[in-house]
């Protein structure tokens, strides 16, 4: 049977956690980086792939 979540732990809020996704991923930090702070897309799919991927 194939579990649901399998992979967060017990009693996490689903929403939160899309919703934090929802603000690393969406176009308004890609901007603030890129045009704001100078970063080009390679660093910021570095370190968003790196963020997303870290174990907490």
């Amino acid at each position: 049977m194939h579990r649901r979540n399998a992979a967060l732990p017990a009693g996490i809020d689903t929403a939160y956690l899309a919703e934090s996704c929802w603000v690393l991923t969406g176009p308004h930090l890609f901007t603030q980086l890129t045009t704001g702070r100078g970063w080009n897309a390679d660093t910021h799919e570095n370190g968003l792939a790196g963020t997303l991927a870290a174990p907490s």
